[in-house]
């Protein structure tokens, strides 16, 4: 029996990584069209812009909410406590969200130095965006009580229908007006929305608004969750940032950096997101069984080692890849390279980001989400500040690699406060090793693929990245059974 539920719980994993696919596969089709529709222009520069905006508001209280209500959920905290916790930060997003959009103007002539048309046009799209993801927030909500039911992929399927709806909408309107498609993206959200709240309501989940401020379970659940607002804020404000610092560059960059970022989170979706949705759960039980660490680092080793295949593969045949899904229409062949160039930094520093979100999930199973708020901060400093002095010198490249210096400073902060905090069950040397084998092997399979790739010219994009996209995939499992059996082992018990 319990043979049946692992290769249930497998084969739910699988499925929830297919589903994230074929959405993402959906979303880029959508983000081809757009880019063919309006290139690198000043109008989706203005939707970019609104949307980092937009994102930098919700993005962090929907991360807060999942990360304190599985936990609730899993101990099946007094739904009293759990509902008074939903309705305050719902109450507090609607009278931020009103502010924000009546300040409009100020906030973003004071980030961006456009001209006038840039910033109505930008403020007309945040209202759209702002409003529609009000809704966001109750699918962060069912989908934290989805991961609790272990009905992963209900939410997803619903997602990727609701993009489906999205894309078709984009592609038959080809004069569509980047109003019109904020307006479509709205749309989006709120139907996704509207189907995970019936779908929750019929597997069991249960709300009743509810004000039991003075509780004291509800005051530890948001003495739990400030931390992580503003852990998660300070880093969507750095990206609110970059996407100001690109604004004040040339035509184009904020759009640029945008597509370059999208393909980073396409990747983090994919495997980073679906394997913590899938494991974070498992983690908090580990935890309340107090079983020992060395699950935990195997889990950081497999997730390093997945991530480092990722950056093997994209660094081989990535250009491909943006060629074929950005460059027509309007979309030229400098813009390509720079979004390649740019997603290839962001990229690498998954392999660094993946490790120390691990670790956080591992402090928040504790309920210490102090330390990482600590973390979070000094990371978004440094990335702010590298961001700013070197896009003077090497352009808006400056402020993607401000970005991975961030990473590798934040998952060193956060090693050591988790060895002060918790000690290590592995040495450090054991650990470093581990990690640097896999690396090592990426930097192997991409000179060894690469070396393949100038020998045979192949002229067509397609075919090149399905030859030396699967080279590349053979050569690094090949290199990982050899000299680093240890994944092998990992992987057969996960």
């Amino acid at each position: 029996m319990s043979r049946l539920k692992e290769h249930s719980g497998l084969l739910k994993l699988v499925l929830m990584i297919i589903l994230s696919c074929i959405t993402q596969v959906v979303s880029l089709m959508k983000s081809s069209v757009i880019a063919g529709t309006f290139g690198v222009s000043a109008e989706i520069d203005a939707f970019n812009f609104a949307n980092s905006i937009a994102t930098f508001l919700f993005s962090f209280v929907t991360a807060g909410i999942s990360t304190i209500i599985i936990p609730c959920y899993v101990k099946r905290l007094n739904r009293k406590n759990t509902d008074s916790f939903i309705t305050i930060i719902i109450l507090g997003m609607v009278i931020v969200t009103a502010l924000v959009l009546m300040l409009r103007t100020p906030i973003i002539s004071m980030i961006t130095e456009r001209d006038d048309e840039f910033v109505d046009l930008s403020g007309k799209v945040m209202i759209v965006l702002n409003i529609s993801n009000l809704f966001g927030i109750l699918t962060s909500v069912t989908s934290a009580y989805f991961q609790y039911a272990e009905k992963y992929n209900l939410p997803k399927t619903i997602t990727l229908i609701a993009q489906i709806v999205v894309v078709a909408f984009v592609t038959f309107d080809k004069d569509i007006t980047i109003l019109q498609y904020a307006f479509v993206i709205g749309i989006g959200i709120v139907l996704n929305s509207f189907f995970d709240l019936l779908f929750a309501i019929k597997s069991g989940w249960r709300y009743k608004p509810s004000f039991a401020i003075n509780d004291e379970e509800t005051k530890r659940l948001f003495i739990m969750f400030i931390p992580i607002l503003f852990s998660t804020g300070v880093y969507q404000l750095s990206l609110m940032i970059d996407s100001g610092i690109a604004s004040r560059l040339n035509t184009g960059d904020v759009t640029i950096l945008n597509y370059a970022n999208q393909i980073s989170a396409m990747v983090n979706t994919l495997l980073v997101s679906n394997l913590l949705v899938y494991f974070y759960p498992k983690l908090v039980k580990d935890i309340e069984e107090k079983r020992e660490q060395k699950t935990f680092w195997e889990k950081t080793y497999f997730f390093h080692a997945i991530m480092c295949l990722v950056i093997a593969g994209y660094a081989v045949v990535g250009r491909e890849g943006v060629s074929l899904l950005f460059e027509h229409g309007k979309f030229s062949s400098e813009a390509t390279d720079s979004v390649f160039v740019l997603g290839l930094i962001y990229i690498s520093a998954q392999q660094i980001n993946v490790v120390r979100d691990l670790m956080y999930r591992y402090f928040y199973s504790f309920g210490d989400t102090k330390s990482t708020t600590i973390n979070s901060v000094i990371a978004t400093i440094v990335n702010i500040v590298f961001s700013l002095l070197l896009v003077n010198i090497i352009g808006l490249y400056g402020i993607v690699v401000g970005t991975a210096i961030s990473s590798i400073v934040s998952l060193i902060t956060v090693m050591i406060r988790f060895k002060k905090l918790f000690g290590y069950s592995e040495k450090i040397n054991t650990i470093i090793i581990q990690y640097s084998k896999s690396f090592l092997i990426t930097i192997l399979s991409i000179l060894f693929t690469l070396m393949t790739k100038r020998s045979i010219v192949i002229d067509n994009d397609i075919i090149s990245l399905v030859i030396f996209g699967i080279e590349v995939v053979v050569i690094y499992t090949l290199l990982t059974l050899i000299f680093n059996r240890k994944i092998k082992d990992i992987a057969s018990k996960l």
